[in-house]
């Protein structure tokens, strides 16, 4: 659901920042599937308004275990070739609201999914983040304290899908850009702890980026470097 649900998502980033550990671990963005099996790579002939979505996995490799894990949050960044944000990335505005969807993972997928148990996600999507050409997506999960489940360490788990839908493509009042190079960055993940000392962040892999359109080198020249400062980590919750 949109996160026009605001005060939803700051409840769940300020509990779980008070006390965050900076870990090592390792997160991954693929299509279709969990990395590696998952295309870095995902073309479209921007020709239809209908078909099945384009669905991005994201996934994590915890560095420690986590007793009671309640839930997370992920920062996925998209830098556009163009310099500006496409009026088909930007929703809800040219495209409606549903046109993103965020979800369970599922079980068919290469790797597990975190859970059985049903996350309530809430999600946020800004455009010129850093610079004009950069949209910032954050993704919130979670489950009630009292549906706290232990996390593994080490083994990679499905954090969730991210569906993108092909609809406003082509004809009356579609949206122009669905065929500019997109860069898609996964840069961190805060798992979230019921014991609040217990919160990790995870910001290292080698397969965190994804492309949609053309192959093309991630980051773009020019564009603001994609990694950052921990004190930088923090901010992107807030």
């Amino acid at each position: 659901m949109r996160l026009a649900r605001s005060i939803c998502l700051a409840t769940i980033l300020v509990a779980a920042f008070s006390s965050v550990a900076h870990a090592q671990g390792s997160i991954a963005v693929r299509w279709d599937d969990c990395a590696p099996v998952g295309a870095i790579e995902k073309r479209f002939a921007c020709d239809t308004n209908t078909g099945d979505p384009f669905d991005l996995i994201l996934s994590v490799s915890p560095p420690v275990a986590i007793p009671e894990f309640v839930g997370f949050v992920a920062v996925v960044d998209l830098d556009f070739e163009m310099q500006v944000t496409p009026s088909w990335w930007d929703f809800p505005g040219c495209r409606p609201s549903n046109s993103i969807h965020i979800s369970q993972a599922s079980s068919a997928l290469s790797c597990p999914d975190i859970s059985e148990i049903p996350f309530a996600f809430y999600w946020d999507y800004d455009f010129g983040v850093g610079y004009p050409g950069r949209a910032r997506l954050r993704v919130a999960a979670a489950v009630s304290e009292e549906q706290a489940f232990p996390l593994s360490a080490d083994s990679l788990v499905a954090l969730c899908r991210v569906s993108i839908s092909r609809q406003l493509t082509v004809g009356a009042g579609s949206c122009a850009g669905c065929a500019t190079p997109v860069c898609i960055s996964f840069k961190n993940v805060l798992l979230d702890s019921r014991v609040p000392s217990g919160d990790i962040v995870v910001n290292s892999g080698s397969k965190y980026f994804a492309q949609f359109q053309q192959p093309i080198v991630c980051p773009f020249v020019g564009s603001p470097a994609t990694r950052s400062t921990w004190g930088q980590i923090k901010s992107l919750y807030r």
